[in-house]
């Protein structure tokens, strides 16, 4: 059985090799927050724009998403605040117009680890923006329920991705390529995926890259019929409940790219003081420094140190938490 620990350690040793710490770019200078914010909602609005006309069955431009796309690809610390945004950033409402976006923030970001150049990561990212768009064609029954799916329920919703193909094709011929990413999208690396059971090299990279985003970002975040996972459950669950549905190399460039202590996400230590993560470290991924905030009782500091785990060798994050768990 694979497991996440054995997967850390590879990446930490690697990065030692390497000599390559993950410092992420500084998010604290306001034109790169604004300008995040203002790209994530602009292309949050345009696949809004998209699904709507795909449901009408009104034809939409996928250049105008690829325009977008570039402007994510051209800067590393534009990328990095837009994943933190989507980390972050929890959905109550038209969740698979936020999902899909994040997908293609989360995708480009495997790309980047993949050494993928300027052109791949377009098209990877562009491709992802619109992997949900046969969706449209499920019915809301089905796509909002809060118990699981019936049998026949199932089977009517494993046919989106046959959905997205032919939608996306209606847009011109020059999208053939897309579109037949976004069908292979639900395709496992042994046949144990749908609509046609395709297997290892049969599957396009991509297809095989936005498909394992599309399931960690869903774990990540709520949905109508429960809640969301930290980002080390969601990964933890790819690596270790879904054994031969990814290649190693695709597993291994997620658990490269997304953190299992993101920037920003709150830990309970062994010692039961809670802190934020205020750096990773590729080293260590497991530990990072860390922001104290409560001490052992649960009390809220008056003044906060940092403790860098990697230099506390009796110190460990014992769980992931989220800001609503804090004590009261």
């Amino acid at each position: 059985m694979v497991k996440l620990s054995d997967l850390i350690r590879e990446e930490e040793m690697k990065a030692s090799k390497e000599g390559n710490a993950i410092s992420l770019p500084s998010l604290q200078e306001n034109d790169v927050d604004s300008e995040a914010a203002r790209i994530y909602k602009e292309v949050c609005q345009f696949v809004e724009k998209v699904m709507d006309n795909a449901k009408g069955k009104r034809p939409f431009d996928p250049n105008h998403g690829m325009k977008s796309i570039e402007r994510i690809v051209q800067s590393y610390q534009l990328l990095e605040s837009l994943y933190e945004r989507a980390v972050e950033l929890q959905y109550l409402r038209d969740f698979f117009i936020h999902h899909s976006v994040n997908t293609a923030i989360f995708s480009i970001k495997m790309g980047v680890t993949l050494n993928y150049d300027q052109d791949q990561l377009i098209k990877l990212g562009t491709t992802a923006l619109f992997h949900e768009i046969g969706i449209t064609r499920v019915p809301e029954v089905i796509l909002y329920k809060k118990s699981p799916l019936t049998e026949n329920e199932f089977q009517v919703l494993k046919k989106h991705p046959r959905y997205g193909y032919e939608t996306v094709l209606l847009q011109g011929r020059e999208f053939e390529w897309m579109a037949e990413i976004i069908y292979q999208e639900h395709e496992r690396e042994r046949g144990q995926g749908y609509p046609r059971g395709l297997k290892g090299d049969e599957i396009q990279e991509f297809a095989k890259i936005i498909g394992i985003v599309d399931i960690y970002e869903a774990l990540i975040n709520s949905r109508p019929h429960r809640k969301r996972f930290h980002p080390y459950a969601g990964v933890k669950m790819i690596v270790e409940k879904q054994k031969g549905f990814f290649s190693p190399r695709i597993i291994k460039a997620l658990l490269s790219q997304v953190s299992v202590f993101p920037l920003n996400c709150y830990v309970k230590l062994n010692n039961h003081m809670i802190g934020k993560v205020i750096k990773t470290n590729a080293r260590q991924l497991l530990r990072p420094k860390v922001e104290i905030c409560y001490d052992g009782k649960g009390k809220k500091l008056k003044e906060v140190k940092v403790i860098n785990l990697s230099d506390s060798p009796l110190l460990y994050i014992a769980d992931p938490l989220y800001e609503e768990e804090l004590p009261k």
